[in-house]
């Protein structure tokens, strides 16, 4: 597992009238601050590029379709340094991915249909904490 990263099987209650699907409390071990929460879209076979955290902490989930959340360590004196994961989040895969600032995070569509990506942070957008590269920037087989 990358240093900063942590993958935590969320709660799903099965109810006749549609599931609740549980994904973050104040009172979670893992939980450190509220920022904002934002949901954003994922086409099916589309990747969404690298982005980093300087100082934010995210807290996402897949409550809808499926991605794969590729993450990269490029930090300077890690343990961890240099080396790739990834996780298949979904409804197939319920579950909360947090990451600590300075790794590169990048999506990908693995459904038919779009899927909804949910990022509890724990801080509010700010758009010079965080840097973008383009896909080829960090070399990478997505193999989808």
């Amino acid at each position: 597992m990358i240093e900063g990263v942590h993958h935590i099987p969320l709660k799903r209650i099965e109810n006749p009238q549609g599931d609740i699907l549980h994904m973050l409390r104040a009172t979670d071990p893992h939980f450190d601050a509220f920022g904002e929460i934002y949901f954003s879209w994922i086409k099916p076979g589309v990747i969404k590029p690298w982005r980093k955290h300087r100082s934010q902490i995210s807290n996402i989930a897949v409550p809808v379709g499926n991605v794969r959340c590729v993450i990269y360590d490029d930090r300077e004196g890690s343990n961890t340094s240099g080396q790739f994961q990834s996780f298949d989040l979904g409804e197939s895969n319920y579950a909360l991915l947090k990451i600590e600032p300075g790794l590169w995070h990048a999506f990908t569509g693995l459904a038919e249909a779009p899927a909804l990506i949910a990022n509890c942070t724990s801080a509010p957008h700010d758009p010079d904490e965080s840097e973008k590269c383009d896909l080829d920037a960090i070399a990478y087989e997505w193999g989808v």
